[in-house]
């Protein structure tokens, strides 16, 4: 990696471990700080005035520690004296046991994690935060092939910055109490120069412990890494480099240069159609936009080739595709005409057994073309006398008046009256003083015999 410019900071590593060595290397080797010094807490824990000399302590253990929550308490009060901390494997092992920081440092919750044991994870790293401090510059990390760290949980408050590469196990996070910092690391600091097994030297795992002792000493020195573009926004923090990050046309928080969307575009391009959102006519799955022009997107289009704004009958259906544009309901019966047009609502206008132009379910007489030609209320094919009114029967025999030859009397073969030639009716075929034409039988059949014979009849009775 390449060296940054010294920061006059000085730091102490609090250990119990026989590999403090390589940690001490690889910070000095870094150039931020004018000291990177070592203090043995596994014989004896160091002073509050010790640890005051330093503007920050790193603590990693592998040993028990002398003083557990001794230490603890001290370490805390140094970061209440405005000291950063930065606490690493196994320093979390477990509650209680010799090589986890006690006392108030647990108790008072200063710590980013809760330990419960060692276990191993030999992947990489996981941003979750990509554009914080700790991860800067930071281009990989491989905890090596025992991948020694603790089995943790986030404490309360803490905030997460990365996850190992499984995306599950916590590996980088910090905490920020009353105006103290303290920053995890949840690997073991020693590299795999001191030890093959160790995290990998050809990754970024000093610069993953430099940012972290930086995070908690929160210099206020203008950019420590840098301001390569020159927009006064550090590199470690900058949103666009290369790029001014605080020309922002259209306010949507993301700078000129890095913005694909430039307009009233908060959301950019939501739908990934290479139509940013300010001017995106269809925001859905609209690759194809709005192919019949009528301004419904095509995911949306209810009548692709049609109009959807055109409604005449406001059904919900664009008159292109409605099969009855001007009807709201369409087509009541179903008969597949329309209701403006239905002759027979409610009837299959389809239907005509008569052929007379009149659907069968609105034909009072589906059968008869002519329907009711005499206009008797009965259908042609049912009507007993034929142009004359088939209700009208004075005698009550069942012949209407219009086809009954003796409409007044019941019995057409009786049908004299009973008072002349002594009271007894005229022979069958004589005439009646009723002027009745006496018969044997219905008057149905053909008229003209029985007129003759009552003509007859009444000329035999003027010469007599």
């Amino acid at each position: 990696m390449v060296a940054t410019p010294a920061l006059a900071q000085d730091v102490l590593l609090v250990h119990a471990t026989s590999y403090i060595t390589d940690v001490q290397n690889k910070l000095d080797a870094t150039g931020r700080y004018s000291s990177v010094d070592v203090h043995d807490a596994g014989a004896a824990s160091p002073t509050l005035l010790t640890l005051l000399a330093y503007d920050a302590a790193l603590v990693v253990s592998d040993g028990g520690f002398a003083d557990a929550a001794g230490l603890g308490n001290l370490i805390a009060d140094y970061a209440d004296a405005g000291g950063g901390v930065v606490v690493c494997t196994f320093s979390y092992h477990s509650p209680g046991g010799a090589l986890t920081l006690a006392g108030r440092m647990s108790t008072d919750n200063y710590l980013p994690f809760t330990g419960t044991g060692q276990s191993s994870n030999t992947g990489g790293y996981l941003a979750v935060q990509p554009a914080h401090p700790i991860l800067a510059g930071v281009n990989s990390f491989s905890n090596g092939t025992s991948g020694y760290m603790n089995t943790v949980t986030l404490a309360p408050n803490a905030d997460r910055v990365a996850y190992f590469s499984d995306g599950v196990t916590e590996l980088i996070a910090t905490m920020e109490t009353n105006g103290t910092r303290v920053a995890g690391l949840n690997f073991y600091p020693p590299s795999s120069d001191i030890r093959a097994d160790f995290w990998s030297s050809a990754t970024d795992g000093d610069l993953l412990m430099a940012n972290a002792i930086d995070w908690t000493l929160d210099t206020g020195v203008p950019c420590p890494y840098g301001d390569a573009d020159a927009d006064g926004v550090c590199d470690a923090d900058d949103i666009c480099p290369g790029f001014d990050d605080h020309a922002d046309t259209d306010g949507d928080s993301v700078p000129d240069g890095c913005d694909l969307c430039m307009g009233d575009d908060f959301s950019g391009d939501t739908d990934a159609d290479g139509f940013c959102d300010d001017v995106d006519a269809c925001d859905g799955d609209d690759e194809t936009g709005d192919t019949d022009g009528d301004g419904f997107c095509d995911d949306i289009d209810l009548c692709p080739g049609g109009n959807d704004a055109a409604d005449e009958d406001l059904d919900g259906q664009p008159n292109a595709c409605d099969p009855c544009p001007l009807d709201n309901p369409d087509d009541t019966d179903g008969d597949g005409i329309c209701d403006g047009d239905d002759v027979c609502p409610d009837g299959d206008d389809t239907r005509d057994g008569d052929g007379d132009g009149v659907a069968d379910g609105c034909d009072p007489c589906p059968l008869d073309a002519e329907d009711d030609s005499d206009g008797d209320g009965v259908c042609d094919t049912d009507d007993q006398c034929p142009g004359f009114p088939d209700s009208e029967d004075r005698d009550a025999d069942g012949l209407p008046d219009g086809c009954d030859t003796c409409p007044d009397r019941p019995n057409n073969s009786l049908d004299c009256d009973e008072t002349e030639s002594g009271g007894e009716p005229p022979p069958t075929g004589q005439v009646g003083l009723s002027g009745c034409l006496c018969q044997s039988g219905p008057p149905n059949g053909a008229l003209g015999p029985w007129l003759a014979l009552l003509a007859i009849g009444t000329l035999r009775r003027r010469q007599s």
